[in-house]
């Protein structure tokens, strides 16, 4: 792998978030997830605390695991919300020390990880835990403890620190630091055996990756949707370590490679859907477009006022160009470029820190949980705290039909939706549309109304546009939306239609002269934009053989047309 060295600015791990805009700044709201009974109000840590989140594709569903402190001898529950955070619930899920949470994109798969330790309230204590897996299935309504350990073995106890989930919630990567409890803490051995594991069957069995360091300890990890691409960040027992390394693999975990890059050290990490896009951050952000490849020092990293910031979380949208980055003492930082430059968000917490952080799959939605401690940051924060990010406003554009003559009239619809609580006024299309591609069009009128008055909240409006096509090619569309909110102008992030082919629908077909043949190749195969590349088609003929053929020509435009029919030679046979 190679680094190549922009400006080096120090900055530590990112979250993936949307643009930084208007709608941005007024937008992250404080939630409160219901209390307990035996939960006390102590908001310094003598109580449990959301500890880990993970959230759906379109971020309405959210999952969030609690940690405790030594005075809740009951354990910590695992939070649901299915509206983005406005209502939550206790799930079923045992109570436990929990570490990390997972699920799939549709929110239907869960997994959530715990401590090695639980509070003994006998002994005032902590024991070990003899369960510290559980799963979902069913949008974490119910959970089942899961027994099978990763290292087999009863003097072994799990601590899981990461977990990571492909999209459909079938394969999981995960970062354990295990404990031999008959060594652990003595003379005799370090008693620690921390490895990433696998698992192909959403947490009912798992095994070791394959290439890795075992007598190490793990932090964070990553998966591409389709689990192939996988990231991890870990540190090997050693006097002569000098920081978290980064491993990739881009075979499902079955062998790794150590990126080599200088910076040190590493500390999160978060992989795009396709899995090209990788970011990871320690004392600077550093982003991979090729799995891994190559490695881009972010010159834009926000630096604090004495020094570097220390990065504590990192979330990505599905794309990779959104993202969000919290500090371990500060705020929160947002890039909607993969990391080239950065702003800081308003209505936000600051010089408290945030420990974790997840995106939905288009950056618009956010989940955060800040920094929780006995004392000094954090103590100002309600102990049930967590906050929420929606984008206001958001666009959606469509152009049809996707393939288009001259002459021909193209839709272009933008859908504008409210996510505000409260209804926003004058609604309507930001500007001028945009029109890409090597295709030409021309503005031919709207339909409907251009202003919308008044928008409720939850509900949405269209505005169309028509476009008349005059020149062959492709094209494609991008608008944003602008409104009236609660705190003035809001205007949403871009959104860009599908492409629309503009070509004549004049195509070639062929097929035998077999009277049971009615198949032709080549149907609805239609010339393509210039420069109108041929249009290929095969049949087979036998050796010594000979065949007749059936060439049917169409012509749908209102342009008289020619069509040649060239020899070709295949294998050294000629065709027709």
């Amino acid at each position: 792998m190679k680094l190549l060295h922009g400006v080096v600015l120090t900055a530590f791990l990112a979250s993936l978030l949307t643009a930084v805009t208007p709608a941005f700044t007024q937008s992250w709201t404080q939630r409160i997830v219901p209390a307990e009974n035996d939960q006390g109000t102590n908001s310094r840590g003598d109580v449990w605390f959301l500890s880990c989140v993970a959230c759906s594709a379109n971020g309405a569903t959210i999952v969030a695991g609690a940690n405790y402190g030594p005075s809740d001898a009951s354990g910590a529950p695992i939070y649901l919300s299915t509206n983005l955070g406005a209502t939550w619930q206790v799930t079923s899920a045992p109570y436990n020390s929990w570490n990390a949470v997972a699920c799939s994109a549709d929110g239907t798969k869960m997994v959530a990880g715990a401590s090695m330790y639980l509070y003994n309230p006998l002994t005032g204590g902590l024991d070990l835990n003899p369960s510290t897996l559980s799963t979902s299935s069913d949008s974490g309504l119910t959970w089942t403890p899961q027994n099978s350990a990763p290292l087999a073995g009863a003097e072994y106890v799990d601590n899981w620190v990461s977990i990571a989930s492909s999209a459909d919630g079938t394969r999981l990567v995960a970062s354990v630091n295990e404990y031999d409890v008959d060594y652990y803490g003595t003379t005799n051995a370090p008693g620690v055996a921390g490895g990433i594991y696998l698992s192909a069957d959403s947490g009912a069995s798992w095994h070791a990756a394959g290439g890795m360091p075992t007598w190490s300890t793990w932090r964070a990890v990553a998966s591409s949707a389709d689990g192939n691409t996988l990231a991890a960040i870990g540190s090997p027992l050693s006097v002569a370590n000098t920081g978290p390394s980064l491993y990739v693999s881009i075979d499902g975990g079955g062998s790794w490679q150590q990126a080599t890059f200088s910076i040190q050290p590493v500390n999160s990490v978060a992989i795009s859907g396709d899995g090209r896009t990788i970011i990871a951050a320690g004392t600077n952000i550093i982003t991979s477009t090729n799995s891994g490849g190559d490695w881009v020092v972010q010159p834009g990293t926000p630096q604090g006022q004495f020094g570097p910031y220390h990065w504590a979380s990192l979330a990505a949208s599905a794309d990779g160009t959104k993202l969000v980055a919290g500090t371990s003492l500060y705020t929160i930082y947002a890039s909607d470029d993969s990391g080239a430059t950065w702003q800081e968000p308003y209505n936000i917490y600051t010089d408290i820190g945030w420990t974790r952080l997840a995106s939905s799959a288009d950056g618009l939605e956010l989940v955060a949980l800040p920094v929780r401690s006995g004392s000094g940051y954090g103590t100002n924060l309600d102990y049930r705290d967590i906050y929420t990010f929606q984008t206001p406003l958001v666009a959606s554009i469509t152009a049809t039909p996707q393939s288009v003559q001259l002459t021909n009239t193209i839709s272009v619809v933008l859908t504008v939706f409210n996510n505000y609580t409260n209804a926003v006024t004058d609604v309507s299309v930001n500007g001028s549309i945009t029109v890409a591609g090597t295709g030409g069009v021309a503005p031919a009128g709207f339909s409907g109304p251009t202003l919308t008055a008044m928008l409720a909240p939850g509900a949405s409006t269209s505005f169309t546009y028509l476009y008349t096509a005059t020149n062959y090619g492709t094209v494609n569309f991008t608008a944003s939306a602008t409104c009236m909110g609660p705190g003035g102008v809001v205007t949403s992030p871009p959104a860009t239609s599908g492409d629309v082919v503009i070509a004549p629908r004049a195509d070639l077909m062929v097929k035998t002269a077999d009277t049971n043949d009615t198949t032709f190749a080549g149907e609805d195969e239609f010339q393509q934009p210039p420069p109108y590349n041929d249009q290929n088609w095969t049949l087979r003929v036998g050796n010594n053989g000979s065949a007749g053929y059936v060439v049917r020509l169409q012509n749908d435009t209102s342009t008289e047309r020619t069509f040649i029919a060239r020899t070709a030679k295949l294998c050294g046979v000629a065709g027709v």
